[in-house]
């Protein structure tokens, strides 16, 4: 099971000014979202005696990340998550691990870009090279790039890796 629960929440808010409503939001749909799935497909992994979960988390659940309070506090519950669940359904023989993108070109970055230009009265070039200039290889994961970590995690060549998170971020997080 690929277990992909996520919205982004406020960006470029400060701490003090997050809405709780918004927090709360955020909270549910990445720690419920990712809980829930879990749940229902755990009793049918312990029956057939194996099984691979791979949550998406993120680099936010690593290092924090700054003017993001709401999602980078539910991308380390995601961590948690993980961890606490591969303690519990190993002797079954069911791997529990976590793949944790950074930045990805996908058009929920472009969002990012335009709402941190927008509130930065910067361009959304000046974001994206930002961006850029903070990962160790100065270029930006592709969804293609997630996907290898993914089904790497899901295959048997992972059969010895449970509870762990693996970064692809190209760098950003070093």
């Amino acid at each position: 099971m690929v277990n992909i629960a996520g919205v982004t929440g406020p960006i470029e808010t400060p701490v003090q000014d997050i809405d709780v409503a918004d927090f709360d939001y955020v909270i549910t749909a990445n720690e419920i979202g990712t809980f829930l799935p879990i749940k229902y497909v755990v009793p049918t992994m312990i029956a057939q005696r194996s099984g691979k979960i791979v949550n998406i988390g993120g680099t936010s659940g690593l290092r924090g990340y700054a003017m993001r309070t709401a999602y980078s506090a539910s991308k380390w519950a995601v961590r948690g998550i993980t961890r606490t669940v591969a303690l519990e359904v190993g002797k079954y023989n069911v791997n529990v691990n976590a793949v944790c993108p950074g930045i990805v070109e996908t058009p929920r970055m472009q969002k990012l870009c335009e709402e941190k230009a927008r509130v930065r009265g910067w361009t959304i070039d000046q974001v994206y090279d930002e961006y850029v200039q903070e990962m160790c290889l100065k270029r930006v994961t592709t969804p293609d790039d997630v996907a290898n970590a993914v089904l790497f995690m899901a295959s048997e060549d992972s059969r010895q890796i449970t509870g762990q998170a693996i970064t692809v971020d190209g760098g950003w997080d070093v």
